[in-house]
């Protein structure tokens, strides 16, 4: 094997690791559909693909023990799968807290937004709309390629803003909350609730 082809490995394998953590990365939130589904194949595929790794490996200390020149291709045959299981199955929850923290930064001018049309009709607003343009320019996106948007639901004398992230194959769901009261639905009680990092914000996972 030459320089070459272990730097094509390395470049191979780097860019399926983006892919694989595109929802979890700096971007335009109008991407999330793509990279959501990116991400959820990449965990169905390296359930499927674990059988490919111990047959790559084989081959390649088949070739190794015979002395014959190993092939990028025997190489590739189990790395790819290897590096999609790993990636999918363990760099997702670091990434994933990446991504959370990006995204409850990005949403400190809304937040300052709501709490300014508070002071000033002394109520919060009955959507997220309306504090736009008047307290804040533009709603800004969230910052991160596989969250869509931001979720605003008003309460009695309070109010959530929420963001989710993609956990498991579509099929669980990280809900990242604020609530400038600590008050929250039925829905949030009924699960195990995280600290999210930063003050008022919350995070639990659902299905």
């Amino acid at each position: 094997m030459s320089k070459k082809q272990w730097l094509q490995i390395l470049l191979i394998n780097l860019v399926i690791a983006l892919v694989i953590l595109s929802p979890f990365l700096p971007g335009p939130s109008t991407l999330s559909s793509f990279t959501n589904t990116m991400y959820t194949i990449a965990q169905f595929s390296s359930m499927l693909l674990l059988i490919a790794i111990p047959m790559g490996v084989l081959a390649t200390i088949r070739q190794s023990v015979r002395k014959q020149k190993i092939s990028l291709f025997s190489l590739l045959a189990w790395i790819i799968p290897f590096t999609i299981f790993c990636v999918s199955m363990f760099g997702a929850y670091p990434a994933r807290s990446f991504s959370r923290k990006i995204a409850i930064q990005n949403a400190t001018p809304i937040i300052q937004a709501i709490e300014a049309y508070y002071q000033v009709h002394q109520k919060y607003p009955d959507q997220l709309s309306d504090v736009s343009p008047q307290f804040l320019s533009k709603i800004p996106q969230t910052g991160i390629m596989g969250i869509a948007n931001y979720e605003y639901e008003k309460r009695e004398n309070s109010f959530d803003l929420s963001f989710s992230q993609n956990v498991l194959a579509g099929f669980n769901k990280e809900i990242v909350s604020y609530n400038p009261k600590y008050t929250y639905s039925s829905d949030d009680e009924a699960n195990q609730v995280y600290t999210a990092g930063k003050e008022k914000w919350l995070y639990y996972i659902a299905d």
